[in-house]
């Protein structure tokens, strides 16, 4: 193969690579849009970047300041895990507040482009509340059982 035969399967890939990102990237902010909708909020914020991330933590029940947990970032390796770890975890409150269980959670962790979707266009899941004990965050409550046992 040629110098241009090469430079120009090289473009054809980064294209699809692009195209494909992007598409994803549309999924996840569609879901978002919706998924902040049923839970109240405006659906406008999952296009603004570190706002998503601050509007999500309100639906679950975490207060704004933990978006600081991302600054652990700054440490190698420890720092990376650290994040995963709060993703899985908010991924995880996420569940519980739309009546989903562990199962459903770690769906979203692994492959949110497909659960995303699933939460937010299935027309049964609703939003069933903050599922964050206020007195211990690491403790999360199931909002959908809350509800049950009140009745």
């Amino acid at each position: 193969m040629d110098d241009y035969g090469m430079t120009g399967a090289v473009a054809g890939l980064f294209g699809l690579y692009t195209i494909i990102v992007l598409v994803v990237v549309v999924i996840y902010i569609v879901s978002l849009w919706m998924l902040f909708e049923k839970a109240g909020k405006p659906g406008w914020a999952a296009i603004i970047p570190v706002y998503n991330v601050i509007v999500l933590l309100e639906i679950v029940g975490l207060q704004w300041y933990w978006i600081f947990i991302f600054l652990a970032g700054i440490i190698p390796v420890i720092g990376n895990l650290i994040i995963l770890a709060f993703w899985f975890y908010l991924s995880y409150l996420v569940a519980l507040s739309y009546g989903k269980d562990i199962g459903f959670a770690v769906g979203l962790f692994l492959v949110g482009f497909v659960f995303y979707p699933m939460l937010a266009f299935n027309k049964d899941t609703k939003y069933l509340g903050p599922s964050v004990n206020p007195d211990n965050p690491f403790k999360p409550i199931n909002p959908g059982e809350q509800e049950g046992n009140a009745e």
